[in-house]
């Protein structure tokens, strides 16, 4: 009697994972032409900005100074951007597992305005920050 080869089943979470995954790869991918722009710009204005109000010698050394701070900058940007839509998507941006989310609301009358918070089971990922406060008729 032959036995059939076992099938391959993909939970929700599996295919939740990996499309999490690619979309981040993409996500940054995209992100590095426009930083390698953003960065060469800064550069030049930085550089040329240096040759005429300062020394000649230190025009490249503040054009760089200037193009990594942008780089860095924008890069953080990007990151906290991606980790943030990750965790709004319900998956860790560490192990792209669901993760679990949570409100903590604060009692009547209390001057602080509750967290919200999301904890993976699957990497032990616990993340907090503050609920936005309602907003009254202004």
């Amino acid at each position: 009697m032959s036995s059939s080869p076992p099938q391959r089943r993909e939970t929700a979470q599996s295919l939740t994972r990996r499309r999490s995954l690619i979309q981040s790869i993409t996500d940054r991918l995209i992100w590095w032409p426009i930083l390698a722009g953003a960065c060469a710009v800064w550069f030049i204005l930085g550089s040329r900005v240096m040759h005429r109000i300062g020394p000649d010698p230190l025009a490249v050394p503040a054009g760089i100074m200037i193009a990594t701070a942008v780089g860095v900058t924008l890069w953080r940007w990007s990151a906290r951007d991606a980790h943030r839509e990750t965790l709004a998507a319900g998956t860790c941006p560490r192990c792209y597992a669901l993760v679990t989310r949570f409100e903590e609301r604060p009692r009547p009358g209390a001057l602080a305005h509750g967290l919200q918070g999301w904890r993976c089971e699957n990497c032990g990922l616990e993340e907090a920050e503050p609920l936005t406060p309602p907003r009254g008729p202004s």
